[in-house]
């Protein structure tokens, strides 16, 4: 599996990111490395499974799968045809429980800016 990071440095400073933005504290046995390893392992996890036909679910996370496209034959604006290929995309559908969290984190989050911007 190829890393979207083009050096662990690069994978360093999302980590850094993430630490700052969402306040993500790691214990301190795990190194950063370690968590890069765990995710690109999770990752390659659910790449085999959806390769295989399978679907990825994660219990109150949601669940990963493969749709598939059938080929066709359209115009473009100059008005040449086109050929698309069949293929399988993948897609992610979020489960309720994350949804029900995310949506109460934007709500408290727009609550909070309202609340600035008047003062």
């Amino acid at each position: 599996m190829v890393s979207r990071y083009k050096s662990n440095s690069d994978f360093i400073k999302a980590i850094n990111k993430i630490q700052a933005d969402y306040n993500v504290e790691f214990p301190e046995k795990l190194s950063k490395q370690r968590v890069h390893f765990i995710v690109n392992a999770f990752l390659k996890e659910i790449e085999s499974n959806l390769s295989e036909g399978n679907d990825f679910s994660i219990q109150f996370f949601g669940r990963f799968y493969t749709k598939f496209y059938e080929g066709k034959e359209a115009n473009n604006p100059v008005g040449r045809g086109v050929k698309w290929e069949s293929r399988y995309v993948p897609g992610f559908t979020p489960a309720k429980e994350f949804k029900g969290k995310l949506k109460n984190k934007i709500k408290i989050e727009q609550t909070e800016n309202n609340n600035n911007v008047f003062s």
